[in-house]
């Protein structure tokens, strides 16, 4: 019993840490640059490189080079100074109009939640970007120890997430970091890592990629571990932004995978998003008896009848898929609130449902999509036994009498109503603000292209209409310029 309560209060931290991360995490519909990495590689770190931070490099106690930065903003990048990840949530930086990524590692070393989490966040990441480029953070350890093996498993990991690996190379940039080499180069990386997958058949499965790889070492960056903060300059951040520029945008298929016990815990999970949607389904079935039996708008209330009616066709399907049931419940809740936000607040539930899903054990139990719908049956029956819609003086002689009656459970649901469309009206104003904020910016960063481009070729054809001088040298030659 004690560790029955156990789990599922686990499972209820589980939630919240979901739901902080999907706050987080912007829905950009942009390009997006995204690093990945093993936990502890160094990601935080080479994002504030990037981010024209000023450097700090001190000695720990024990000998060891830190790197930190200041940071002004309020919300800071907490870099690691261990194998333990700090970055248990994303990390989205805007640098120079390119928006990034600083995902939370491949494989966390904290908890089987912390696994299910980043999951979460690197698919919701992918997925809300309408293109991306790559980019892979090793530390140089991982090459060198145990015949790569390390590295081999990252490799694998990420060919067995990006499958299109064509694809995958062209949007591909590779950081090494934490190099204590200081001869190492690109080129040496990619020479010895495809002598690695040669000789070692832990690199299988990367083997295509690594073979591409080997002939574009400018994909490559080194991050060699600093002695003071001068070595952390712009040729080192050049260097980095070089890799990441050569390669290309794309929109990959992207799977994933997680270990047993995780799928486990997504079972409970999904049991518990489950009981959250019943819940929410019995509370608009409710709320729904009461709008269609106080409704004395004839236009209205046939409007009403129509979506429950489109709604219904769901319970003669013998496999509704939720797409379905969305599609549904965002015309009900139309009608029932005048805004999407009801449906919108389901939704989120149910994407997670079907997000999870795919990564369950083939045994899992089957989402039972029909005692979702089944509330809203139930609540066409209560409505059809109380409503005339065939006569519609005696629809609101009924509607005159339930008003008087369920006056204050009337008002009650109205003022809930009311403060869902305040509460969407406060978030459609907020999504509409972003995006012209958005606009404004890329119109700004294409005049400011657009004069640079038009003062580079004056500049081109007033040197070209220049008069050659000649100029007398101290041996009593001549030169042109």
């Amino acid at each position: 019993m004690e560790q029955e309560e156990e789990s599922k209060e686990d499972i209820n931290k589980l939630t919240l840490m979901l739901d902080e991360a999907d706050m987080k995490i912007i829905v950009t519909n942009q390009q997006t640059i995204n690093l990945l990495g093993k936990t502890g590689a160094g990601k935080s770190t080479t994002l504030c490189l990037l981010s024209d931070l000023v450097p700090r490099v001190e000695e720990s106690d024990y000998g060891e080079i830190i790197i930190d930065f200041d940071q002004q903003e309020e919300v800071k990048i907490e870099i690691g100074h261990s194998n333990t990840s700090c970055t248990t949530l994303p990390n989205f930086m805007n640098i120079k109009g390119e928006l990034y990524w600083d995902c939370p590692g491949f494989c966390d070393n904290k908890s089987i939640m912390q696994e299910i989490v980043n999951l979460f966040c690197i698919k919701k990441i992918f997925d809300s970007a309408l293109s991306y480029k790559i980019v892979l953070v090793i530390s140089f350890d991982t090459i060198i120890s145990s015949r790569g093996r390390e590295l081999a498993e990252t490799l694998r990991q990420l060919v067995e997430m990006f499958p299109e690996h064509n694809k995958l190379f062209n949007c591909l940039s590779i950081i090494v970091t934490k190099c204590t080499n200081k001869k190492y180069t690109s080129n040496l990386f990619v020479t010895n890592l495809a002598k690695m997958a040669a000789e070692n058949n832990e690199f299988e499965l990367a083997r295509p990629l690594i073979s591409k790889l080997s002939t574009s070492p400018d994909k490559v960056a080194i991050f060699r571990i600093p002695n003071t903060t001068s070595d952390i300059n712009e040729e080192l951040r050049n260097e980095i932004k070089s890799s990441v520029q050569v390669s290309n945008y794309e929109k990959l298929i992207m799977r994933n995978s997680l270990s047993d016990r995780a799928k486990l815990a997504i079972d409970r999970l999904i049991e518990l998003y489950d009981l959250n949607i019943n819940e929410k389904m019995s509370k608009f079935a409710e709320g729904l008896i009461i709008k269609f039996r106080s409704e004395n708008d004839m236009n209205s209330l046939n409007q009403g009848k129509t979506a429950l009616e489109k709604f219904s066709e769901l319970f003669n399907i013998e496999n509704p898929d939720i797409k379905m049931f969305e599609s549904g419940m965002l015309e009900l809740c139309s009608y029932f609130t005048g805004s999407e936000l009801q449906a919108r607040e389901i939704k989120n539930l149910t994407f997670r449902i079907e997000f999870y899903n795919s990564y369950r054990s083939p045994g899992s139990p089957k989402i039972n999509l029909a005692s979702w719908i089944s509330h809203i049956s139930t609540a066409k029956s209560v409505i059809e036994g109380c409503i005339n819609f065939q006569n519609e003086a005696e629809a609101r002689k009924q509607a005159e009498k339930f008003n008087k009656e369920n006056k204050k459970k009337i008002d009650e649901l109205n003022k809930q109503i009311e403060n869902k469309n305040s509460k969407d009206n406060e978030i459609m104003e907020m999504m509409k603000f972003m995006a012209e904020s958005n606009a404004q910016r890329d119109e700004a960063n294409q005049r400011m292209l657009m004069e640079m481009m038009e003062s580079n070729k004056k500049m081109v054809l007033e040197i070209a209409n220049m008069k050659p001088q000649v100029i007398e040298s101290g041996g009593g030659g001549c030169i042109v310029i």
